[in-house]
């Protein structure tokens, strides 16, 4: 039976053809999997895992700004590096990533696992720093002008230490008003060995919220396409539909499938 018999028009795509592209995105685009602060940047040896440079000439990490603690010249850079691995994808049946328990029991969906690498980098505070940095005269008061910033010799650098996060994600259609959408939603977020339990369930709830509300809508699709001029003053208008008698959106074999219904006009 051909995979249109009950619809106009199928689309999948298998979970292999997904992690040989995302394999050949690490390599040529390493900058997406690494994020380094000017510390690291500069102490590169002090990564928890060596950077790759591509002979491409792309960048081997994304540049950030650490993060600031205090004001004018006490202010007190905190500096990281965050390093993802061991990113792939697995189509229910899960048999590439090892879901977690929580998770392999689930009747379908597409499994994200990735795993973050990071360490931090922290100046030593003292007392002496703060109270007369180079190149000032003694004072007696923080200096929050900024004119005399404490020049922090020594610095505290962590373990390495590692997250590693899954994520169970499902489509379906949904209706609003007069469009229909084809939806991204996350299910179940859950990281492994993260202590203590509790704390661990917070930020799940805290994130899971934060995917489903703020970054996942922006990849909901409405199903219909702008009228398409053919002849002159002429127009052609397809509009995109559910197909009628097929599942939602499927994850399962392996595979994403879509169904879809064409109406011509």
């Amino acid at each position: 039976m051909p995979y249109t018999h009950n619809c106009d028009l199928y689309l999948s795509v298998r979970e292999g053809v997904v992690n040989a592209t995302l394999e050949a995105v690490t390599k040529q685009r390493p900058s997406l999997f690494n994020y380094l602060t000017p510390w690291f940047a500069l102490n590169q040896d002090r990564l928890c895992r060596e950077l790759y440079f591509p002979p491409n000439g792309a960048a081997a990490y994304t540049p950030r700004d650490p993060i600031t603690f205090g004001h004018g010249g006490n202010a007190a850079n905190v500096d990281y590096a965050m390093q993802l691995r061991d990113c792939a994808l697995d189509i229910h049946p899960f048999n590439i990533v090892g879901p977690p328990p929580e998770i392999a029991d689930a009747p379908s969906g597409a499994l994200i696992r990735a795993t973050m690498v990071g360490r931090i980098s922290v100046p030593v505070v003292t007392a002496e720093e703060l109270l007369c940095p180079e190149g000032a005269d003694v004072r007696h008061t923080p200096d929050y002008s900024g004119k005399y910033p404490p020049t922090y010799k020594n610095r505290y650098v962590s373990e390495c230490f590692s997250v590693t996060t899954y994520a169970l994600f499902s489509a379906d259609y949904r209706a609003c008003r007069t469009h229909t959408y084809l939806t991204l939603f996350c299910d179940r977020l859950e990281f492994v060995d993260f202590k203590p339990a509790d704390l661990e369930e917070a930020v799940e709830r805290t994130l899971l919220t934060l995917i489903n509300a703020e970054i996942l809508p922006g990849l909901w699709t409405a199903l219909s396409v702008d009228p398409i001029t053919v002849i002159d003053d002429e127009t052609l208008t397809i509009t995109v539909s559910p197909a009628v008698g097929e599942p939602k959106p499927m994850f399962d074999n392996d595979e994403a499938r879509l169904y879809f219904d064409l109406e011509v006009a």
